[in-house]
């Protein structure tokens, strides 16, 4: 751009020393003609165009005239341009050249100066337009190796991604085939585990309906027996037998479950029964016993108004609880509390040795009972122990 500036502006002051040259050619003459004259009768010309035309071998006039051609043809390309054609123009020229290098006095500007600062200008331009290339060239090459980076780190993720995908794949495979392991691992305890309890559970039907025949039919040969043993004893001699107190009824089976070691009885609150107190159990028909022990042994568990439920602790093979059958405490009675008093020394653990505590732990079954331990005997004693 500078250069172009720089080719218009030569340009214009050529052709305008040009036109200046051509329009004002004879005035040159004349007055280069007066200008003799006056330089005759002014006296010497400078040395330099006196040296010029000794050299030159012409006048000194010619030699001026001469300079004042190139410069004509130096500044508007032609050599006949004249000043006037050459100012206005030379004047816009550094109007522009200020313009362009940042110099607002173009007034002070000389031609040749403007033309400089416009060369310096246009080399700073130029110095400019090189370091960007170079910014450019450098910014490209950075771009190049980032897009390379890129490039490779972008191949790389590819690759790592398509290494997961492939172990995903894999462990995915391997999660469906594990499973698939255990389903038929689960499907063969299950139709195993189906297999037992079925059978398990036709083991307790068949079971639980044996025992019930059975324990039917031991009720029955029971009954029998009773039947016999009263009739046995219808016949013998009558007398006194001290059995019958040790199976006094004080109370009743109302219901017995047959394989469940819970009854129900028909004593109550009102009966003054509690939960820890316990029965023997006998069967009606006034069976004989040794000692005060009957076939079953049971513990009240809860109590309501008028039974009580109450928990098998003893029960002797083949002679199941039914209903009926009467319950015998022997330190018990509904309406009163039996008198007991206590002699003697006992072994309880049948250690062969007397207990130091049997006085008190026999007092404490008796109270458990609901009997009352009392000191002597009197006519109000019912027990002596």
């Amino acid at each position: 751009m500078y250069g172009l500036v720089t080719f218009v502006i030569t340009t214009v002051i050529f052709l305008g020393l040009f036109i200046w040259q051509l329009t004002d050619n004879q005035r040159l003459a004349d007055a280069a003609k007066r200008a003799n004259d006056r330089v005759a009768k002014l006296g010497s010309p400078p040395p330099y165009y006196q040296t010029e035309a000794d050299n030159r071998g012409s006048t000194v006039f010619d030699a001026m005239s001469d300079d004042m051609e190139q410069l004509a043809l130096l500044v508007a390309g032609k050599k006949d341009a004249v000043w006037a054609a050459i100012k206005p123009e030379a004047d816009r020229l550094r109007r522009a050249i200020a313009q362009v290098t940042g110099e607002p006095a173009y007034e002070s500007y000389f031609l040749l100066t403007a033309l400089a600062n416009l060369s310096t200008a246009y080399q700073e331009q130029g110095d400019r337009v090189q370091q960007l290339d170079r910014m450019v060239a450098d910014l490209q090459s950075q771009n190049s190796a980032l897009a390379d980076g890129v490039r490779v780190a972008r191949e790389e993720f590819e690759t790592q991604i398509a290494d997961l995908k492939v172990e995903i794949e894999r462990l995915e495979k391997e999660k469906a085939e594990q499973l698939a392991a255990k389903d038929e691992q689960l499907a063969q305890v299950q139709a195993s585990a189906d297999a037992v309890s079925e059978e398990l559970n036709r083991f307790r039907v068949e079971t639980t309906q044996a025992n019930r025949l059975n324990e039917v039919e031991v009720a029955r040969l029971q009954r029998q027996i009773e039947d016999l043993q009263a009739k046995i004893r219808e016949l013998r001699p009558g007398g006194f037998d001290a059995n019958d107190i040790l199976t006094k009824a004080d109370g009743k089976i109302l219901r017995a479950i047959p394989g469940s070691d819970v009854v129900f009885v028909n004593l109550g609150e009102k009966d003054r029964i509690r939960p820890g107190l316990t029965f023997e159990v006998f069967s009606p028909r006034g069976e004989r016993t040794e000692g005060i022990r009957g076939k079953a042994s049971i513990e009240v568990t809860a109590v309501s108004e008028d039974t009580a439920e109450c928990r098998v602790t003893r029960q002797t093979p083949g002679r199941p609880i039914v209903e009926g059958d009467i319950l015998v405490n022997i330190a018990y009675e509904r309406n009163r509390l039996p008198k007991f008093v206590i002699r003697g020394e006992f072994d309880l653990d049948y250690d062969g040795r007397v207990d130091f505590d049997g006085v008190e732990r026999v007092a404490a079954i008796i109270r458990e009972w609901g009997g009352e331990v009392v000191e002597d005997v009197d006519e109000t004693t019912d027990f002596l122990v």
